[in-house]
């Protein structure tokens, strides 16, 4: 059934991930952070790791400037682009990979039907799903899912349910015979 909770959450804790695995990095470095900063994996947890991987995946294309470092406006924008634009195959495929049930509070099975049905979800091309896409194809798919029960449901079924149902005259018949 579909759950507009489970699709919320993988955009939205996608964000929170990222915004602490990079506030956690960033701690006494007011410059932003940089490739070295994200090989100390010390102070983070196992469910921060899929973030980390993907920081390290799109950090040039965040390092807007080319300076080597990521700085917390950047990341602002990242995040941004993100919620506005969606995520990649990739970018999905890097939540998938890094986690065994979820990823904090993402469902790695809505992740990996994600990923199988990604040419299906992205309606307009561009290349990555945004939640509008997402929550568009699961309704649909609820929608199909629920007609083709429904033409399951045939007027034969019904037919044998009422012809196996006792007749009114079987019903007097076994009165008239209780009173006797």
């Amino acid at each position: 059934m579909y759950d507009r909770t489970r699709v919320q959450q993988l955009y939205s804790n996608t964000g929170m991930g990222l915004n602490r695995v990079y506030q956690q990095l960033s701690t006494g470095n007011i410059n932003g952070i940089n490739t070295e900063d994200l090989a100390e994996l010390d102070n983070l947890s196992l469910s921060d790791l899929p973030f980390v991987e993907l920081i390290k995946n799109e950090f040039s294309a965040v390092d807007s400037n080319s300076n080597g470092k990521i700085t917390k406006e950047e990341m602002d924008k990242m995040l941004l682009q993100m919620q506005n634009n969606g995520l990649s195959y990739q970018q999905l495929q890097i939540l998938a990979s890094q986690s065994v049930n979820s990823v904090g509070l993402i469902s790695k099975d809505l992740l990996e039907k994600t990923l199988q049905n990604f040419d299906k979800i992205d309606k307009n091309n561009d290349g990555k799903i945004s939640d509008s896409e997402l929550n568009t194809y699961l309704i649909d798919k609820e929608i199909k899912e629920k007609k083709d029960k429904l033409t399951e449901f045939t007027a034969s079924s019904i037919s044998v349910f009422y012809a196996e149902a006792p007749s009114a005259t079987d019903a007097t018949q076994k009165s008239k015979e209780n009173n006797d």
